[in-house]
């Protein structure tokens, strides 16, 4: 796939900024498009093997009937 993700279209807009456990945390809040969103984001920019892990795992749980949690951090300020 050839479609280029922007830094402003990501659901988290400090993803680039996040440690590895956060980012963890603040998927959960995420539903499977905007993971798979990150994840093409990541494998353009970085294709850092663990946060593709991290984003795999949360789609595959997703795939298995997890659902979106709140997170207050991802609230716009």
């Amino acid at each position: 796939m050839t479609d280029d993700v922007g830094r402003e279209s990501l659901a988290l807009p400090d993803y680039d900024h996040l440690p590895l456990g956060r980012l963890g945390q603040r998927i959960r809040a995420l539903d499977a498009d905007d993971v798979v969103m990150l994840r093409q984001y990541e494998e353009a920019q970085g294709c850092r093997l663990p946060v593709l892990q991290v984003l795999d795992h949360w789609l595959h749980e997703l795939a298995d009937g997890a659902e979106p949690s709140e997170d207050p951090s991802n609230a716009p300020t």
